[in-house]
């Protein structure tokens, strides 16, 4: 629900009064029938709405409109994410509860220490999301390089093979809201595969190039395999066997996938 949605029902009526008053402005007597039928509405809500006009600054609406967008993304996106932080939910409850009343702007200072506690738990867990993949980034890189044959790289060369892990973490910063917390954490396992898939792919061809052996990514498929019985662990056990001995004999150096 959008919580700055609506204003007062009052005012819905008297912007019907308004409109059907200004429709009828030519005509003198629908004027002033229409006049004498919302005359109580009128002056009821004409001071309302010059109280709003000066009561309502650009900076209340400033407040107001903050305090909205917390609600709807750094408050909604903790438990979206798996974050269960009930200092996160009260305080968000009583943030909706104070934009839900008529005057939200009014004594918006009362919600203060509330905002500041879920932009702070927001911020902590981005923040942890983001150390944690730039370490996983960097554990992914150190396997590449630990590769037979990274050592005996060129620096360009090197540099090409560990460019996919350039873009895996997000170019974002711990008080931004987009992408949202599980966006982050989503499209980063698929961003770190991809580079390893990349980077690896890379050094195969480095490695392969002039009078050494073609190296050749091997996929074992071992997926869901059962084994039950001590003939089934003999049975893979040789089918490994087979096919990378295959590989071999045809001169290639297998890297397992």
């Amino acid at each position: 629900m959008d919580l700055l949605a609506s204003g007062p029902e009052a005012f819905d009526t008297l912007s019907e009064a308004l409109e059907k008053g200004v429709g009828s402005a030519r005509q003198t007597n629908p004027c002033v029938k229409l006049v004498k039928k919302y005359l109580d509405t009128l002056h009821d809500c004409v001071p309302r709405v010059q109280i709003f006009d000066a009561k309502l600054t650009q900076e209340a609406i400033a407040s107001v409109r903050a305090a909205h967008d917390t609600i709807h993304h750094e408050a909604a996106q903790l438990p979206e994410a798996g974050v269960a932080a009930t200092n996160v939910e009260t305080a968000a409850q009583r943030v909706a509860s104070h934009l839900a009343t008529e005057h939200p702007w009014r004594d918006v200072a009362t919600i203060a220490d509330d905002l500041t506690e879920i932009r702070s738990e927001y911020r902590s867990e981005r923040k942890r999301i983001l150390e944690e993949q730039e370490e996983n980034a960097e554990h992914a890189r150190r396997a590449v390089k630990r590769r037979d044959g990274f050592s005996t790289l060129t620096a360009d060369q090197a540099h090409e093979v560990l460019r996919s892990f350039a873009s895996v973490v997000a170019d974002t910063s711990p008080e931004a809201v987009a992408p949202t917390l599980v966006a982050l954490r989503d499209a980063f396992d698929i961003r770190l595969r991809r580079a390893m898939d990349d980077a690896n792919a890379s050094l195969d061809g480095i490695l392969s190039s002039g009078p050494s052996p073609m190296v050749r990514a091997h996929d074992l498929r071992l997926a869901n395999r059962e084994v039950v019985t001590e003939a089934d662990v003999e049975a893979l056990v040789a089918e490994i066997r087979e096919q990378l001995l295959a590989q071999i004999r045809a001169g290639s150096r297998v890297r397992i996938v």
